[in-house]
């Protein structure tokens, strides 16, 4: 039940990633990479997001909005 966000460029990866989210039972919350900053950290915030799957195109942006780190 914990919102997953998802940040990732149009890719088979990316479908493949919601319907693992969907399927575990949590929702997903897309976050586009192109929003700006405070668009991005608000919809973070507002959802209380802990996990968020990123790939390595969108990796660098999303960690320099965010407290969080890539594992």
């Amino acid at each position: 039940g914990t919102p997953v966000g998802i940040s990732m460029s149009r890719s088979i990866e990316m479908l493949v990633s919601i319907l693992g989210i969907l399927k575990s039972g949590s929702p997903y919350v897309p976050i586009d990479p192109e929003y700006p900053e405070e668009k991005v950290r608000h919809v973070i915030e507002d959802a209380d997001l802990r996990i968020i799957l990123i790939d390595d195109s969108t990796e660098k942006k999303i960690t320099s909005y965010s407290n969080y780190k890539s594992v």
